[in-house]
């Protein structure tokens, strides 16, 4: 088939959402002709590049917001009404947040929006932790509203053949009546790319990594390994830096678990795959995480993992099979039992062992870029048989 891709991000040397994209297309082009609209000029030469100056950018602003989004929307839109006849398919797979409408939608062809993902709200007890994030990022809360409200938004949800989510809490969050031509379909990420779990020749250690910005519930994490792993010589080690930076040396402090927690701040990507090689197991108590790549990566590593049993990583991980699901009811419980968790797998040996066998096969069986293309296609077979 011919498949018409409109993707605003789209490069595969760049991270996040643009490889992700370039990494479908690639899956895509297994059993399909994809012609790509990207802003991106890219060496493709099945893609067409359509430049849009970038707005805000250099600011918080620019990626939270994505404005030139709408330019660039417009401009595919008055591309494609003129080539649009050629295929057989328009596929809108960026932005992947579904608060991006696309008005490709109103082309007289099937139009499959997504994978889109997000919107997913704070767990109603983390609502302080909420209030600390930066007030653009605290705007994402009227996206569930937007979906009955936004008149470009409904358009598109009416008008889409198919809509594809990344997560089933986000599906919740569809309205009702298009939930019947809605599926699920995971974000994939290439196991390949990580190297194999490789104990660390000095002191064992449990691994966390992440931006350090309030939703990803690393104080949680911080109270919890101080409570359950104040004896003994584990270590907590996490990568990544951020605002929350100066709150988390300082609860460290008063925790006094100095020696025993160790914020490594911001390092490479080759860096983060081998502690993550190294560690034990890892935990990334994120509390509204819309997807979530670095557990895909701790399982491609052969590390079991413990997470919040909400947002992405609920669909990620089979809770006691390739690591723990923790529920986020209110704080105090949450820093409990991830404790108990966190203590559980440094105990258990063959737990582990027999856990990090699982977290690999699940990532190779179902979030690789084969198993997502499979669904594609016969998503793709669906809409064209029922076209014509």
């Amino acid at each position: 088939m011919k498949i018409l891709v409109i993707a605003y991000g789209y490069s595969g040397s760049d991270v996040s959402e643009s490889y992700s994209s370039f990494q479908l297309v690639r899956a895509l082009r297994q059993n399909h002709q994809v012609t790509v609209m990207t802003k991106d000029a890219v060496d493709d030469p099945d893609a067409i590049c359509i430049p849009v100056a970038p707005t805000l950018a250099g600011t918080q602003y620019y990626r939270a917001l994505k404005l030139d989004y709408f330019v660039f929307m417009w401009k595919a839109y008055r591309l494609a009404r003129k080539i649009v006849g050629d295929f057989d398919i328009v596929h809108h797979i960026s932005p992947i947040s579904l608060r991006y409408p696309n008005i490709l939608c109103n082309l007289p062809k099937p139009f499959i929006w997504g994978p889109v993902g997000g919107g997913v709200p704070y767990p109603t007890a983390f609502r302080d932790v909420e209030k600390r994030e930066p007030w653009i990022y605290q705007l994402r809360a009227l996206d569930r509203l937007r979906l009955f409200l936004d008149p470009l938004l409904v358009n598109t949800l009416k008008r889409a053949s198919a809509i594809v989510l990344t997560s089933s809490a986000t599906a919740a969050m569809l309205p009702k009546r298009y939930r019947e031509k809605s599926s699920v379909i995971p974000e994939a990420f290439e196991a390949a790319s990580v190297p194999p779990a490789s104990p660390s020749d000095d002191i064992e250690y449990v691994f966390s990594s992440g931006r350090l910005v309030p939703y990803k519930g690393m104080e949680f994490l911080v109270k919890a390994f101080a409570q359950q792993c104040r004896s003994g010589n584990v270590e907590l080690r996490i990568s990544g830096d951020g605002p929350e930076t100066g709150r988390l040396m300082q609860l460290v402090k008063e925790l006094q678990m100095e020696g025993r927690i160790k914020l490594l701040g911001r390092v490479s990507r080759e860096r983060n795959y081998e502690l993550m090689a190294g560690s034990l197991f890892c935990v990334f108590p994120a509390l509204n995480e819309a997807f979530g790549h670095v557990n895909l990566e701790a399982m491609a590593a052969g590390k079991p993992v413990i997470v919040t049993d909400w947002g992405g990583p609920s669909d990620i991980v089979e809770n006691g099979i390739s690591g723990f699901k923790v529920i986020p009811t209110d704080p105090e419980q949450f820093v409990n039992d991830m404790g108990a968790r966190i203590q559980q797998l440094i105990d258990d040996k063959a737990l582990r062992e027999q856990m990090a066998i699982n977290a690999m096969a699940r990532v190779r069986t179902h979030f690789s870029w084969e198993f997502v293309a499979r669904k594609y296609d016969l998503l793709y077979k669906s809409l064209t048989h029922f076209d014509t």
